[in-house]
């Protein structure tokens, strides 16, 4: 399409071996025969569907699991890893000149089910999706501002979940960015 769609797409395999796992003829340490396997894959694709309208749109699909652990074979590696990752980003801008003019924009982004577990005791963070917007005026070729909103359903969630106590970190609450560019 005359270089106005562009896309990249990629699958990974990671196998980790010798992790250290508990030895079940003495409890307390560890020996290092364990492994750990992640595979996926990710998709992006961006471009111009119209003149002055650009698109943006990712997926990751990620699975960890551990493998060769008599304990917990089967079970996954990175709980804090969401299996599917979704970013979608659109601009319009209203000038035929890119490099002036007044623009809009608006990104969706998604995250499937964390969690977290010790022992019987599960935290969980279900699936979310936060929206985001943008307004902008460019000035000349130098001069650029734009006051971009993140979070604007203000969706209270966790971006990490790991323990009970510790490492459980809040997502950002809705914010806003003025920003004024200037380039030379």
């Amino acid at each position: 399409m005359n270089g106005a769609l562009n896309w990249h797409a990629s699958t990974f395999k990671i196998t980790d071996k010798n992790r250290g796992i508990t030895d079940l003829d003495n409890p307390g340490f560890s020996i290092a025969e364990g492994e750990a396997e992640s595979e996926g894959f990710e998709l992006e694709v961006t471009g111009r569907l119209m003149p002055r309208w650009d698109v943006s749109a990712g997926y990751a699909y990620t699975q960890t699991e551990l493998v060769n652990d008599p304990e917990q074979e089967g079970r996954p590696l990175s709980t804090d890893t969401p299996e599917h990752d979704l970013k979608l980003w659109t601009r319009y801008r209203f000038s035929d000149n890119p490099d002036q003019g007044w623009r809009v924009g608006a990104g969706l982004n998604y995250s499937s089910e964390t969690f977290a577990e010790a022992g019987d005791t599960r935290w969980e963070q279900g699936g979310y999706t936060t929206i985001s917007g943008l307004i902008g005026y460019r000035l000349n070729r130098n001069l650029d501002f734009a006051l971009t909103g993140e979070n604007l359903t203000d969706k209270k969630y966790f971006e990490t979940v790991r323990a009970r106590t510790r490492n459980n970190y809040y997502g950002e609450p809705r914010n806003f960015m003025l920003t004024m560019r200037y380039q030379y």
